[in-house]
């Protein structure tokens, strides 16, 4: 029997798999021009407005070279925005390269691992890393707020 909580999403963003628990993603939405934030993190694109809430727009970039612009980003075909929720209430608008699959993989499988606030675990696939993203710390990592 397959829980949800061993459903991830999986995605590419900057040249890296990563996955997110599937109770944790509100809706795929196809990429959309948003509203620029001067002055505020570097991997914050924007905001873009969801059902009439505000949502910030991340871009992770694990690779501290790569540098991503607008441009590059509303050229992708495959680019996806992730509206992920904490409590119920959506918190933010993850962009991705491209959403790959919904997997399946049992708590055991998993390895702590500590490379970035936001990445708290890894698995290997068919010799492919996978970073698991916790929600919670993306929210607390980029200064987002919800009310429970």
């Amino acid at each position: 029997m397959i829980r949800s909580s061993d459903q991830y999403i999986e995605c590419m963003a900057d040249n890296q798999r990563i996955a997110l628990p599937i109770h944790g993603v509100q809706e795929i939405i196809r990429f959309e021009l948003f509203t620029p934030t001067p002055q505020s993190d570097p991997q914050v694109l924007g905001t873009i407005s969801w059902y009439g809430n505000t949502l910030p727009v991340v871009r992770l970039q694990t690779n501290q070279a790569t540098n991503h612009t607008n441009e590059r980003a509303q050229t992708s075909a495959t680019a996806r925005i992730l509206i992920l929720r904490q409590y119920n209430q959506a918190i933010l608008g993850l962009y991705v390269d491209r959403v790959c699959r919904i997997a399946t993989y049992p708590q055991h499988l998993w390895i702590a691992t500590s490379t970035y606030p936001w990445i708290t675990r890894c698995v290997e696939e068919d010799y492919t890393h996978i970073s698991l993203l916790d929600i919670h710390c993306l929210n607390h990592t980029f200064g987002l707020t919800t009310t429970r």
